[in-house]
């Protein structure tokens, strides 16, 4: 498989894509083609989010395999949202190029807590320039906003909507989002793709596995 690649690229379903369909249509040519790679559709929808291994040419999606990843093979309506994202198929096709490669563990610094944040997973990955972090904070708010640093500086702004996140408490539906910045290690942290404010009080935690671009 030849990976495109393509970070914070997502566009919407033209039509309908029923369970057990093999072609679609893309509201827009916002994928530069593939042939044989992931997208995810309904991604903001926990009870529809389904990985395909498809073609993209243009606004059509063709030689769907559908149910990826261990999702389901369920209806998509016009109008769902579909993106490209690194999914569990890209981490097993690196195996070749990754054979006797470990995750390595880095020490991230993480703001908006009372004091030092519980770190219970912070994981990393380089092929070239691809990182691919596993990472889970948790602890005291203190603040409504919040970040964490990366263990490489990060190539561009890019936004990932991914895992879970904890606020006050309460585990939110919508995905935490992760924004990387330009030149930097240290990447902003939302408590949804919203971006709304983290509660300055009571527990925080965000969890997700995504991957991003270095500078080097």
């Amino acid at each position: 498989m030849a990976f495109t690649l393509q970070a914070n690229k997502n566009t919407t379903l033209a039509a309908d894509l029923l369970s057990g369909a093999t072609t679609g249509t893309l509201s827009s040519a916002a994928f530069t083609n593939f042939t044989g790679d992931y997208l995810v559709v309904d991604y903001d929808v926990p009870a529809k989010y389904e990985i395909i291994l498809c073609t993209v040419t243009g606004t059509a999606i063709s030689a769907i395999t559908r149910a990826q990843s261990g999702t389901s093979n369920v209806d998509h309506t016009a109008g769902a949202k579909i993106a490209y994202d690194f999914v569990p198929g890209h981490y097993a096709a690196l195996g070749e190029v990754a054979t006797g490669s470990t995750l390595t563990t880095f020490a991230p610094a993480a703001t908006g807590f009372t004091g030092t944040p519980t770190v219970n997973i912070a994981k990393y990955l380089k092929i070239g320039r691809m990182v691919y972090v596993s990472i889970d904070v948790t602890g005291t708010s203190n603040a409504t906003t919040s970040q964490v640093t990366l263990p490489f500086a990060a190539a561009r702004l890019e936004h990932f909507a991914t895992g879970l996140a904890v606020d006050n408490a309460a585990s939110l539906i919508n995905p935490v989002l992760f924004r990387t910045i330009a030149g930097s290690a240290t990447c902003d942290v939302a408590k949804d793709i919203q971006t709304n404010a983290w509660t300055a009080s009571g527990t925080k935690r965000f969890a997700a596995t995504f991957w991003y671009e270095a500078t080097t």
